[in-house]
C-alpha cells in the first residue's frame, strides 16, 4: 500500500511539472505570433528556454563556426577570449600558423611568433568571434545561479570561457 502511495506522488509531481512547460510554451507560442521581427522573435524566445538547452544551443553555434577555421585559428580565438598572447613556438605549428595570417586570419605583432585575430578581413572569423561573445553574455550575464552550480557538480570546474577544458570539451578545440 505505501509503495502506490509514493508512486502516485511521483507521478503526481510528474503531471504537474508537464502542465507547467505546457503553460510556459503556450505562452510562449502566444507571444511569438504576435511577433514578426525575428530578432525580437529570438529574444522572446530566449526568454523561455531552459538554460541547459540555450548553454546548448550557444555551444554548438560557437563549435559548428570555430569547426569552419583553421585549428590554429580556434587556438588564437581562445588565447583572445583567455585575454593571453597567442605564441606560436612550436615548430609544427608554425606553418599552420604563417598560412593562416596569409589567408586573413591572423596578424603578427609584438614581434615574431605572437599573433592576433583579424575579424575584420575574414567573416568565417567575424562569425565565430561573434557566436564564442554570445556564448560568454550568456555565461556571464544570462545563466542562473542554478545552471553554473549544476555545470560545476557536472564537470567538476566552473563554466569559463578562459578555461582551456572548456574549449576542448565543449568548442572542440585542442590546445
Amino acid at each position: 500500500m505505501r509503495k502506490s502511495e509514493e508512486e502516485r506522488k511521483g507521478l503526481q509531481k510528474e503531471i504537474d511539472s508537464l502542465v507547467d512547460d505546457k503553460e510556459r510554451l503556450e505562452k510562449l507560442n502566444r507571444e511569438l505570433s504576435a511577433l514578426k521581427d525575428q530578432q525580437a522573435v529570438a529574444q522572446v524566445r530566449r526568454k523561455h528556454i531552459p538554460d541547459a538547452d540555450r548553454f546548448s544551443e550557444l555551444t554548438k553555434a560557437a563549435k559548428y563556426a570555430i569547426g569552419d577555421l583553421p585549428f590554429i585559428v580556434g587556438r588564437a580565438l581562445y588565447f583572445q577570449f583567455a585575454n593571453e598572447p597567442f605564441v606560436v613556438d612550436d615548430r609544427e605549428d608554425w606553418p599552420a600558423a604563417d598560412a593562416a595570417r596569409r589567408a586573413g586570419f591572423l596578424a603578427e605583432e609584438e614581434g615574431r611568433n605572437t599573433f592576433r585575430t583579424t575579424p575584420n578581413t575574414n567573416k568565417k572569423l567575424k562569425t565565430a568571434e561573434e557566436a564564442v561573445r554570445q556564448l560568454v553574455k550568456f555565461l556571464d550575464d544570462e545563466a542562473s545561479s542554478e545552471f553554473h552550480e549544476s555545470y560545476v557538480y557536472d564537470h567538476d570546474t566552473p563554466a569559463d570561457i578562459t578555461l582551456a577544458p572548456f574549449w576542448k570539451e565543449h568548442l572542440g578545440v585542442k590546445l
